[in-house]
C-alpha cells in the first residue's frame, strides 16, 4: 500500500481542500468576496509594499482561520454523530478564532484605507450638495420598482421573501449610497456601509437569498441610486 505521496499530490490535495471550503461554506465565499474588493481597493489607492504585505497577510489570515475551523468541523462532525456540549463549545472556539482574525483584518483595514479614502470622497461629494430630500425618497422607491420588475422576470411574486435579487439589500445600499451623497462625515459613511453589510449579511444568514442574490441586489441599489443623483 502506498503511503508516501509526492510533493505535487500534496500541493494538489491542498488546493482541493481549498476548492471544498469555498464550495461548501458560506462564510468562506464571503471572505473571498471582501478579499477581491480589499485587493482591489490596494491597486486603486496604490498601496506600498510594506502596506500590500499587510493587506495580503491580513487577507491570508483570515482565510486560514477559515480552513482551520471548516476541518474542525469537519472532525467534530465526523466524531460526535449525535449532539454533544463539548463538541458545540469547540466548534464555537473555532468560529470565535475566525471572528477575531476578521476584526482584526478590519481594523488594519481601517487604519490603512481611512486617511487614501477621506479626501477623494471630500472632493466628490463637494459637487453634489445641495440635493433635497426628496431626491433621496424617490431613490428608494425607483430602487423597489427596479426590484419588482426583475422578481417578475424571475417569476418571483413576493417582495421581501426571497429570490433573485434581495430587496432588502437593494433598499439598504441604496440607503447608503445616497447618504454618502449627502455628507463628507467618513464616520457617518462608514456607519451607513455597516449597516448596509448588516443587512445583506443578515439576508444569507437566515437563508432567505444566497450570496449571489444580495450582491446583484446591492449593486442593482448602488446603481440605480448613482444614476439618479447623477441626473439630478
Amino acid at each position: 500500500m502506498r503511503t508516501k505521496r509526492t510533493l505535487l499530490e500534496s500541493f494538489d490535495n491542498a488546493i482541493n481542500g481549498i476548492i471544498i471550503a469555498f464550495k461548501t461554506q458560506r462564510n468562506m465565499k464571503i471572505h473571498f468576496l471582501i478579499a477581491f474588493l480589499i485587493l482591489l481597493f490596494t491597486i486603486v489607492f496604490k498601496l506600498n509594499k510594506i502596506e500590500t504585505i499587510i493587506v495580503l497577510f491580513c487577507i491570508g489570515l483570515v482565510i486560514t482561520a477559515e480552513l482551520i475551523n471548516t476541518a474542525i468541523e469537519a472532525t467534530i462532525d465526523l466524531i460526535a454523530k449525535d449532539f454533544e456540549p463539548k463538541a458545540k463549545i469547540a466548534k464555537d472556539v473555532a468560529a470565535g478564532a475566525v471572528l477575531v482574525t476578521a476584526l482584526l483584518a478590519l481594523t488594519v483595514g481601517y487604519f490603512l484605507f481611512y486617511d487614501k479614502m477621506r479626501l477623494p470622497l471630500e472632493i466628490t461629494l463637494k459637487h453634489i450638495r445641495g440635493i433635497s430630500f426628496h431626491i433621496v425618497f424617490l431613490s428608494l422607491i425607483i430602487v423597489a420598482m427596479v426590484i419588482i420588475v426583475v422578481k417578475a422576470i424571475n417569476n418571483r411574486t413576493q417582495f421581501m421573501q426571497g429570490g433573485m435579487p434581495s430587496g432588502h439589500t437593494a433598499l439598504a445600499f441604496a440607503a447608503a449610497t445616497a447618504i454618502i451623497m449627502l455628507t463628507n462625515n467618513l464616520i457617518v459613511v462608514t456607519l451607513a456601509l455597516f449597516i448596509a453589510f448588516l443587512v445583506l449579511e443578515s439576508r444569507v444568514e437566515a437563508k432567505i437569498h444566497s450570496i449571489w442574490e444580495t450582491v446583484v441586489g446591492a449593486i442593482i441599489g448602488i446603481l440605480v441610486t448613482l444614476l439618479i443623483f447623477k441626473i439630478k
